[in-house]
């Protein structure tokens, strides 16, 4: 989010939750609101993470694309564990079949989920740990 998107976002949520009577901000009501974005956003990234997850287990070969670009960018930009936050964020621009992978999997998601077919029991081994998934099935 941007710092002005940042911004408005804040003006929003103190605006609405300002009473009219005495022009006092209702600080429970704002503190729920600023929780509630926050789950939900919490909630909506690592849904999103499940399934690009759940994709890439089942699609081998493209993760071993998207691995060799996120190793080959990361290296190039020489990302560590002590780079910031802002170069993180530069490199990840230079990623665009991690972009691809993405995309493709939130359009496969959309097309899928009023089917329902999710499909229960399949487990992979994905670096060396044990991963049950849930997948939707393309129809």
């Amino acid at each position: 989010m941007s710092e002005s998107s940042s911004s408005e976002t804040v003006s929003f949520n103190l605006a609405a939750n300002t009473a009219e009577e005495t022009g006092t901000i209702e600080m429970e009501e704002t503190l729920d609101d600023f929780v509630t974005m926050y789950v939900a956003g919490n909630a909506t990234t690592h849904t999103a993470l499940g399934f690009v997850l759940c994709e890439l287990v089942r699609n081998p070969d493209v993760m071993e694309t998207l691995v060799a670009e996120v190793d080959n960018v990361w290296s190039e930009a020489c990302i560590s564990s002590s780079s910031s936050a802002s170069e993180i964020g530069e490199a990840l621009k230079n990623m665009p079949y991690l972009d691809l992978v993405i995309k493709e999997t939130m359009e496969a998601v959309v097309s899928t989920q009023s089917t329902g077919n999710g499909t229960y029991g399949s487990f992979h081994d994905v670096l060396d740990y044990i991963v049950g998934m849930v997948c939707y099935e393309m129809i």
